[in-house]
């Protein structure tokens, strides 16, 4: 399963960026905005709804800070080589000995 050709990303990681931050911006704006409008709150000002709004994405930038670090660590701490590992680091079998016990099996 190490052996498999090295396939580059399909999806850009400007695209990546672009749906992981901009699309949960534009739902929690418009849901606040929503959310302004059916609570017909005429004493609330733009600088409240905009504190809201700051509020809301604080906390999605949070949760996504925190699933990021976990997901890392976890990749990290798994250790295992990629299934492209061989096409990518393409090491030199004439230079390895395997030939010694090293009394992992």
């Amino acid at each position: 399963p190490l052996s498999y050709p090295y396939k580059p990303d399909t999806i850009p990681q400007s695209l990546l960026l672009t749906i992981s931050f901009g699309v949960p911006f534009l739902v929690i704006a418009v849901t606040e905005s929503i959310r302004a409008a059916v609570n017909l709150r005429l004493t609330m000002k733009f600088r409240s709804e905009m504190m809201n709004l700051a509020k809301a994405y604080s906390v999605f930038m949070f949760g996504m800070t925190i699933n990021c670090i976990f997901t890392d660590a976890v990749k990290f701490s798994s250790g295992r080589p990629r299934p492209h590992f061989f096409d990518v680091c393409r090491p030199d079998f004439t230079k390895i000995n395997c030939t010694t016990d090293t009394g992992m099996a």
